[in-house]
Order: structure tokens, then sequence, then C-alpha cells
């Protein structure tokens, strides 16, 4: 009797053990296995990342924008994250596999596997975030326009600026940062050319240098006014901008609520309603390849948008309309060298 209570005490152990291996192999099983989905969608779209969903405004954004539209395109949807420039054409290839004809691709070093995939892919669409690429045919990508978004928050910086020095620190000089770093200082210049700027990177400074040391130096030169464009470092800017009292501005509307006595505006894409226009675009076969530039907007902290003119405000403004139209051309007012 007792040999038995311990056979069916070992049975039930068992199991369980089973039950739980069978629901974690179906909770980490990928989403494009499920074939109800897959089979009924008019599109299929693979969103592939090279980050977490939530570790950027970019990634949260385009994941956003999907969703958004993910009914009305009658599309199944499948993400994967974590996805190495490495390994991205083998994920790719498995997406392929399932017939996906969409792929939204979002990860810094994509650009040149990109372009390959398209051409031994035709008949899947691929679109690339925060580039420029397109190559009239299958391959398109949303970009943000950096520059533009730096000049008018340098116009902004110049109106704030009381003793006109200015900063602005970067931590990588990647693109992206060396645009909207180039585009500030102009954007200075453009409201008043005897302004001081100063801007750096942290990795061109190398040593010990630290965003903070940066901020230091240039505070040292009478620097009253900074922009952040230093990633996951803007909260140690910030932090000290605070701590000296002088004003800031940045790129996510986050900061306005962490530092409301500190970063005057933000300038922030419209990314996820780019990438729901797109797919659009895709879903009633209007998607001819093309790179398309992101909107974006100016937002204020309302207490502190009195430490501009109104005259500075209007002047921005109309700037700001005249580059969303193309009236005015960026590659024109901060030609870049």
């Amino acid at each position: 009797m007792k040999k038995k209570r311990i056979l069916r005490f070992l049975a039930i152990i068992i199991a369980i053990i089973v039950v739980m291996i069978v629901g974690l192999f179906i909770n980490s099983e990928t989403l494009h296995k499920s074939e109800k989905g897959l089979t009924e969608s008019k599109l299929k779209i693979g969103f592939i990342i090279d980050g977490n969903k939530d570790d950027s405004n970019l990634n949260i954004s385009a994941y956003n924008g999907i969703m958004n539209v993910k009914d009305e395109t009658e599309a199944y949807f499948s993400i994967r994250e974590n996805i190495s420039a490495d390994n991205l054409e083998i994920t790719s290839k498995t997406y392929a596999e399932d017939d996906f004809n969409v792929l939204i691709l979002a990860g810094a070093n994509y650009d040149d596997i990109a372009k390959n995939l398209a051409e031994e892919f035709p008949d899947i669409k691929f679109i690339v975030l925060n580039s420029n690429l397109s190559n009239g045919k299958n391959l398109g990508s949303l970009y943000m326009d950096y520059r533009s978004s730096g000049f008018v928050k340098g116009m902004l910086a110049s109106y704030v600026s009381q003793n006109n020095v200015i900063t602005g620190i970067g931590y990588n000089n990647d693109n992206a940062t060396v645009h909207e770093l180039y585009g500030f200082e102009q954007g200075v210049h453009y409201v008043n050319p005897d302004i001081q700027v100063y801007s750096e990177y942290v990795t061109k400074r190398g040593g010990d240098a630290s965003v903070v040391s940066l901020l230091n130096e240039f505070m040292g030169y009478g620097a009253d006014v900074v922009l952040s464009a230093a990633g996951n470092r803007d909260s140690e800017v910030f932090d000290l901008a605070e701590e000296k009292n002088i004003y800031a501005f940045a790129n996510s509307i986050s900061f306005l609520e962490s530092y409301p006595e500190t970063v005057v505006a933000v300038t922030g894409f419209e990314v996820s309603v780019g990438v729901a226009d797109i797919i659009k675009m895709i879903y009633v076969n209007a998607f001819n390849g093309e790179s398309i530039a992101l909107d974006f907007d100016i937002i204020y902290k309302e207490e502190l948008k009195g430490e501009i003119s109104e005259r500075g405000l209007n002047r921005v403004e109309d700037v700001l309309n005249k580059l969303k139209s193309g009236e005015l051309d960026i590659n024109k007012l901060a030609p870049l060298e």
C-alpha cells in the first residue's frame, strides 16, 4: 500500500512537471507560429529590432503604430527582439519561409544587410526605421530629420540664453547626433551669429570624459542653456542642469515632466503615425520603395514657455512650418559639409 502511495505521488509530481514544461513551451513559442491568424491575414508583418520593444521611444512608438492599424489592414503581427545585425539575415529568412510580406526593421546597423535582403526577397516590403534607404521597389524607410529638429531647438535656445553662451552635449558621434548638434549650432546662429556655441561628444574626448564633465566645462565658459543628445545619459545632463539652474532642451516628452523647472521644450517625431501610414500604403498597394521624412513638432513646458519672447516663438513656428512644407530646405539653411 505504501509503495502504491509513493508511486501515485511520483506520478502526480511528474504530471505537474510535464504541464509546466508544456506551458513554458507554449508561452515561449514565437508569435508567428500561430497558423490561424497567419492564414487569414492580408498582411503579415514582422517587426525586428536590435533591442527590446520598451527600451526606446523609437521601438515602442513603432510598435504602437503597428497596433493602431493592425485590424484596419487585416494584418497578422510578430515581433523579434534583441536581433543583432549578424542575425538579421537568418531571422528575415525565417519570416520569408512563413510567407510574411512586410518586415519593419529597427536596428542601428541594419542598413547594408537590408539592401541585400530586399534584392533577395523582392516580394517582401522592407521598411527600415531611422534611415533614408530606398530602392524604388520594395525597400523604403522612415527617417528622423535630426538636423531640422536640432535647428529649431537651436533657435529657441538663442532666445532663452542670457549669457550668449550655449552648449550641445552628445555621447556618440553617430550620424543622428552629428546632424542634431550641427543643426542646433546653425539654428542658434540663424538667430544670433554672435552667440558662442560649444558642441562636443563624450566618445571624442576619451579618457575620463563624461557628459557631466563636458557640461561642467562649458558652464565654466558661461553656458546657460544646454541641448542634450546623449541618449541614455540625458538624465545625467539634466540632473546637473537642474542643480546649476540652467535651461535645457531635449528629445523626449518624458523630460518635460521629469525636469519641470529645467527642460523648456522638446521635439517629438511622429513615429507611430509614420509607421501606421506606411503600412496603410502597403495595404492599398501604394508603396513604391520610398524614403519618407517623419514630421516632428515642438512640445513646450507651458510654465517655461514665457522665457521665450512672443516674437521668438512666432519666428520659430514660422520656420518649423516652412521646413515641413518644403518652403525652407534644411540643406540650404544648415548645409552639412
